[in-house]
């Protein structure tokens, strides 16, 4: 069975109660209307027919309110079905006592019972199966389970030819009172489920009438475009019948019609089962869902154009057996697969709503139709040409829907992603009390948490600006930055004023002058602290009288140089922050000579003070403090304010290989800040030869960025094909390796070992990064689909959300990487993985420490650093000599690794050899 059907583990059981609750319907259905046929026909003319329709579509509406009544009112809950079902063989067996007098109303009504017994079971059935399966996993399982239908059908049809040989009719009636009674007591309590496909929708009230169901139906888009389809189909499939039927009337004897039709039901449901095994499957995961909707109205229009032709019986032989051979497999699965996205409070009352309006209600209006057209007396051939375009129509309706199909995933992904700037309500009146009521905290980090929070929420002007006379310099520190970056200069100025005034601390001294000078720089009280004995007061003032032209540059430059070198770091670290406040020209030799200070604190300042003041003639050095961590943020600013300026020295950058990942991530950020055509052109040159893949996901999230804003409209498209083609390597060796490494480690007889297994997750994991650049990529090139929220759904981990990026992915993505992308993607099994990317055999075959081995080349050093543990964990002792040669071309990074793999491996090795001596 799994290789006809794609099961996986803990879909089986749930599974294998469908396949027997449809087989159990259906055969007992395929009986009566093999029973109905041979009867009706027998007794009464085809023009007749039409009359029945009708009172099917009037019995559906009685049956939809009743079951309203019931007890059971949850989908849920298969107690319904099975209630349902007992109810079935009871009036069946009520129909076998009634047909011992086959008068005209008991023929009717028996024909009429037979038309909705699919409507009463079938539908809850599918709903249960619906709230069990995602559209992924229903492309996979819905075949196998469809397939009871057909076994059934065929089983049915053949107990009734059978039975049409040695007795009548009217038997069959009894044998399918007798199969319902069985399904309903034995397979029909297995079928409850988990609510796997649960969506957490608002339970509708079951007191909900019909009308309101139906308001449901028109409101929802998608719903009541399923609905217009099944119309459309139930009168394209209404006038197919008929002309069937009023064909066989005609040129079959009516001694002979049970025999006809339980032959021709029969075959054709022997080709269905057919269908259900080599085609369904295939085709629902390698087609689109519109294709495999339109092929049963391409074969009905097929068949009508041949009555037209004349060939009646050859034409009416297509219709049937077309419908026959897919109504219940490729049909109906692909039918069923419309209502999994459906929310779980909705699925069963607009599909029981569906099944009683659109299918029971075009086969009303096609009756009254087929009536007209017979009180005018239309001959076979004018109906045959109104049932092709009906069938026309049906399959242009089916091709058209894969669209609403596809944007109905689309709305379930975009639903799921939340702005979380706007998840958060802004603060109320009680929540600015609490925080102003923290800022006299006696904790320091809480009274810092409340400003930060005030600042983060635009409520900086209610901070008082006597929070400067806090204790806590780190208080003080944070306090100054977000009232200045607030533009409260005014208020720092006076409060700074007083508080100098009083001869602070030399640290708050200088913190409170370097604020009240950047402020409103002022000569007077400058030059009283540049007098001062404190050494931070003083050197911070000096630093401001020299950056505004206060005094002597040469002098003062001088000064700051003894300091810069000087053997005292409280001096060199005041003037290290001066510089940062008060950055010129002037100082910029001076900033050199203190990036080469040993204290860490003090580089960093002359980083920062370095990123505020550099101009395009410092471009390089400003890219360089890109890699000093404090200094970034202001780098980052500084060259972005360079413009066009700073694109030729960064792309020089980022195309140098021998800087570190970490310089080029941040220049990559810097060039998509800076934005423009040459900073794009800029990114996919360096997109078609980067190979780290970190710096390459940055550059392909800038660029998504640009072709958003407009910068990078047009991308040329070989330089992304690059990048995909060397993802798509990358993702598929990932892959195999992993796979092949699980399969190598069973047969060669290892234990499984924890670096073992964390190697495999790391190689998946590369997989999925791999897969989401990939889409991302695809993205660039212009794919109609939003790659932002497609990758959040593939990675959500939601089985709702990936299901619906997968049908996404499956209906839009370019047909050159869509077996690639459902490879990749992370609910796929092994199997459907190998099939996919199209992974060679010979690639899985090979051994264990050959793996190992080739991982020890790879470009990731934790890879080479798991591959190395992972051979010392299964003492592979053969590999100490390529450890050996590794290790002598390696860095600090990953040569302690080596060195103590070697050495273990050693020391087992000489244990080895010591037992085989004493031995």
């Amino acid at each position: 069975m799994k290789r006809l059907f794609d099961i996986r583990a803990g879909e089986l059981k749930y599974s294998l109660a469908g396949f027997f609750v449809l087989f159990g319907i259906v055969s007992a259905h395929t009986m009566l209307e093999t029973a109905r046929d041979a009867l009706f026909l027998a007794s009464m003319p085809a023009t007749q027919l039409p009359w029945v329709y009708l009172g099917i579509a009037a019995l559906a509406l009685v049956i939809l309110r009743l079951q309203r009544k019931l007890p059971f009112r949850s989908q849920g809950d298969c107690r319904l079905l099975g209630s349902l079902l007992l109810l079935s063989a009871v009036i069946t067996l009520g129909f076998w006592f009634l047909l011992a007098n086959t008068t005209r109303p008991v023929l009717f009504a028996f024909y009429i019972w037979s038309g909705v017994l699919t409507l009463v079971v079938v539908v809850h059935v599918w709903a249960l199966l619906g709230d069990e399966f995602s559209a992924t996993q229903a492309k996979r399982v819905y075949p196998f389970i469809a397939a009871g239908s057909v076994v059934g059908g065929i089983a049915g049809t053949g107990i009734a030819r059978a039975l049409v040989e040695a007795t009548d009719a009217r038997d069959l009636v009894l044998v399918a009172a007798g199969i319902l009674l069985t399904t309903a007591l034995i397979a029909a309590p297995r079928l409850h489920g988990s609510g796997g496909n649960s969506t957490g929708d608002a339970p509708v009230s079951a007191d909900e009438g019909i009308w309101a169901t139906f308001r449901r139906v028109t409101r929802s888009p998608y719903a009541s475009r399923i609905a217009r389809l099944a119309l459309v189909a139930t009168l394209a499939a209404t006038f197919a019948d008929y002309i069937f039927k009023a064909i066989v009337a005609e040129m079959v004897p009516a001694d002979e019609l049970g025999a006809f039709f339980s032959t021709v039901y029969f075959v054709t449901n022997v080709a269905s089962l057919v269908v259900q095994l080599v085609i369904v499957q295939f085709m629902l995961q390698r087609v689109r869902v519109s294709v495999a909707l339109a092929i049963v109205p391409l074969v009905v229009l097929v068949g009508s154009s041949v009555v037209l032709s004349g060939a009646a019986m050859a034409g009416a032989l297509i219709i049937v057996g077309g419908q026959g051979a897919l109504k219940h497999s490729l049909q109906r699965t692909s039918m069923e697969l419309l209502y999994v996205p459906l929310p779980d409070s909705l699925r069963l009352r607009v599909k029981t709503l569906i099944e009683v309006v659109s299918d029971r209600g075009g086969k009303a209006l096609a009756s009254i139709a087929l009536l007209a057209m017979g009180l005018l007396g239309a001959p076979i051939g004018v109906i045959a040409a109104v049932g092709a375009a009906l069938a026309l129509f049906w399959v242009v309706a089916a091709v058209r829907f894969q669209r609403h199909y596809v944007d109905h995933f689309r709305r379930t992904l975009r639903g799921d992603v939340v702005d979380t700037r706007n998840a958060y309500p802004a603060l109320d009146v009680a929540s600015l009390g609490t925080l102003l009521a923290a800022l006299n905290d006696d904790e320091d980090d809480r009274v810092i948490a409340a400003l930060r929070i005030l600042d983060e929420e635009d409520q900086a002007d209610l901070i008082p600006a006597l929070i400067l006379y806090h204790p806590s310099d780190d208080v003080v520190r944070a306090a100054l930055r977000i009232l200045e970056g607030a533009g409260r200069s005014g208020d720092i100025v006076s409060i700074a004023d007083r508080i100098l005034d009083t001869g602070p601390a030399p640290m708050r001294c200088g913190m409170l002058l370097r604020a009240r000078m950047s402020a409103r720089p002022d000569r007077v009280r400058l030059e009283a602290f540049a007098a001062n004995d404190c050494a931070i007061s003083r050197v911070t003032a000096e630093v401001f009288l020299a950056a505004n032209g206060w005094s002597d540059p040469a002098t003062s430059l001088k000064r700051f140089e003894a300091i810069a070198v000087g053997p005292h770091e409280s001096p060199r670290l005041a003037l290290s922050e001066a510089l940062v406040a008060a950055p010129a020209d002037l100082f910029l030799p001076l900033l050199h000579k203190l990036m080469e200070s040993a204290d860490p604190a003090v580089r960093d300042n002359a980083a920062r003070a370095f990123a505020r003041r550099g101009g395009p003639a410092d471009a390089h050095a400003l890219i360089g403090f890109l890699g000093v961590y404090s200094a970034r943020v202001q780098a980052h600013d500084a060259i972005v304010s360079l413009r066009e300026a700073a694109i030729d020295p960064l792309i020089d950058t980022l195309e140098h290989t021998g800087n570190s990942r970490s310089l080029r991530r941040e220049v990559v950020r810097v060039l998509g800040r800076i934005g423009g055509r040459e900073a794009s052109m800029g990114l996919v040159r360096a997109l078609k030869v980067e190979q780290d893949g970190a710096v390459r996901f940055r550059i392909i999230r800038e660029l998504e960025m640009l072709r958003k804003w407009g910068d990078a409209k047009e991308i040329p498209a070989d330089a992304v094909h690059a990048a995909l083609a060397t993802l798509r390597s990358n993702a598929v060796q990932a892959i195999e390796n992993a796979i092949t490494l699980g399969r190598g480690k069973a047969a060669s007889g290892f234990v499984e070992t924890p670096f073992h297994d964390l190697l495999i997750t790391v190689l998946n994991g590369r997989a999925a990064n791999d897969l989401e650049l990939i889409v991302r990529c695809l993205g660039l090139l212009g794919a109609k689909f939003d790659s932002e929220r497609i990758v959040h759904g593939l990675l959500s981990g939601n089985a709702e959300l990936v299901a619906s990026a997968r049908e996404v992915l499956e209906s839009t993505a370019p047909r050159d990487y869509r077996n690639l992308l459902m490879g990749l993607a992370p609910d796929s099994v092994e199997s459907e993985r190998i099939q996919r990317l199209g992974i060679r055999r010979e690639r899985l075959q090979r051994e264990y420490g050959a793996v190992l081995s080739e991982l020890l080349e790879a470009d990731s050093t934790t890879l080479r650093s798991l591959a190395a543990r992972a051979i010392g964990e299964g003492n592979i002792v053969e590999l100490v000599p390529r450890l050996e040669a590794l290790h002598a071309t390696s860095d600090r990074s990953i040569g302690d690794v080596l060195s103590g793999v070697i050495e273990r491996l050693r020391t087992a090795t000489r244990e080895e050899r010591l037992r085989g001596v004493a031995t």
